[in-house]
């Protein structure tokens, strides 16, 4: 995707937001988070790119190696020789967090860099981070995607956060839906960037084209019927994976032809599948979690995907379904929906739990000519097109140099004693 499709209407890359290429100067930068597997490794390469292209120099500090609530999802590659990790053979949760901390500082000194990356502040990497950066006067920039909404916290906290915010040079956020939000936490907009949540869209693109030039044969081979819904996620309570069983279910009474296919597994499992045969509705199939390749099989041989989540800070299987080229049906409390779907020309959004509402939306995919389902795909190849690697890429890169121009001065000592006492934690969901 050119650097120009990035536009300051969906990126707010504007002029006098963003630091100038010609002011650029070699440096090393250092990006840590607590794992970094499933979709890290391709924006990593694509940020390694962007920074060399530069003459940056980039280190990637991973703190855990083992698990997390994706620990099906192995490394495809081995970590290249910039990619270190601390603990490569523990999980987050068998950390601790002052152990987290004492390691990842001491790898901070060793490597020294001028800005640091790091995930949230509520975790390890992200508190370090940003205790180490204050103390050792060098850039930071967050990485977060947490919204308000999703996650109540009391006045002490907002005002610690509030505190700690002000202190990071930058923030990489999903999109410039977060953008309230974090000036409610004192982060202004200048100090904002946008491109967190991105996927390597033409894989997903050319493995679901793949699929679909033999889906017959494919379809057949797996047992799947020639049209169907998709919804992939764990089976857990949030996602509300029981709302789309029973929105399937009027479907299929109001006549429609289409199969359901569930991806995932998790504790809710086997209440969907008794739910799915008290309602006797037909045409379900579960499949156990799968690794990208057969996952992306499937996106190609589906007609649509459905996310049901009552919350869900963003949704990359979206991502993946529209770059796979399907329509899409999204709560509104999905992160991504603001952002990736328009009614009506890709897909619709929902309120989640409404039944009612879902299954009318169902309906009309259901019911849609062929031609208008083709129209759909290629709406959303195209909205999703700006949210790729390069856009993380770029976006991570223009704020990591903004980080670097910024000076420090001493921290006061209200902020000193804040740094110190707040560690973060792993809190997996």
């Amino acid at each position: 995707m050119p650097k120009d499709r990035i536009s300051r209407d969906d990126s707010c890359l504007a002029s006098d937001a963003r630091p100038s290429r010609a002011r650029s100067v070699s440096m090393r930068v250092v990006l840590t988070h607590t794992d970094l597997r499933i979709y890290w490794p391709a924006r990593l390469h694509a940020l390694q790119r962007e920074l060399a292209r530069h003459g940056h120099d980039l280190r990637v500090i991973e703190i855990a190696g083992l698990g997390s609530p994706y620990a099906f999802a192995r490394m495809e590659t081995d970590r290249p020789l910039w990619w270190d990790c601390l603990f490569p053979e523990r999980t987050a949760e068998s950390v601790r967090g002052s152990e987290a901390r004492r390691a990842l500082w001491r790898r901070l000194d060793e490597t020294d860099p001028a800005v640091v990356v790091a995930g949230a502040i509520a975790f390890p990497s992200g508190a370090t981070a940003l205790a180490w950066g204050r103390r050792r006067r060098r850039g930071v920039v967050i990485m977060d995607d947490a919204r308000q909404a999703d996650v109540p916290r009391g006045p002490l906290t907002q005002h610690v956060k509030r505190h700690l915010y002000a202190l990071v040079d930058g923030m990489l956020l999903p999109s410039p839906a977060w953008a309230d939000d974090y000036e409610a936490w004192g982060v202004p907009r200048r100090k904002q960037f946008y491109g967190l949540n991105v996927i390597d869209d033409d894989a997903f693109a050319t493995r679901a084209e793949e699929a679909r030039r033999e889906a017959p044969q494919r379809r057949e081979a797996l047992g799947l019927p020639p049209q169907f819904f998709l919804g992939v996620g764990r089976q857990i309570r949030c996602k509300r994976w029981e709302t789309l069983v029973d929105a399937y279910g009027r479907y299929r009474r109001a006549g429609g032809t289409w199969g359901l296919v569930l991806v995932g597994n998790g504790p809710e499992r086997s209440t969907l599948e008794a739910r799915v045969g008290t309602d006797a509705v037909g045409a379900v199939s579960f499949v156990d979690f799968l690794e990208p390749g057969p996952l992306t099989e499937l996106y190609g041989l589906a007609s649509a995907l459905v996310l049901p989540s009552e919350q869900e800070t963003w949704g990359l299987v979206v991502n993946e379904a529209m770059a796979s080229g399907l329509p899409v049906l999204v709560s509104r409390t999905c992160g991504c929906a603001s952002t990736l779907v328009r009614d009506g020309q890709n897909g619709w959004t929902f309120d989640a739990g409404d039944v009612d509402a879902l299954a009318e939306r169902m309906c009309q995919i259901g019911q849609a000519s062929d031609a208008t389902l083709r129209s759909m795909a290629a709406s959303s190849r195209e909205i999703v097109r700006p949210w790729g690697l390069e856009r993380f890429a770029v976006e991570a890169s223009a704020a990591i140099e903004q980080a670097s121009r910024v000076g420090h001065p001493p921290v006061a000592w209200v902020d000193r004693m804040l740094l110190w006492a707040w560690r973060g934690r792993y809190r997996p969901t």
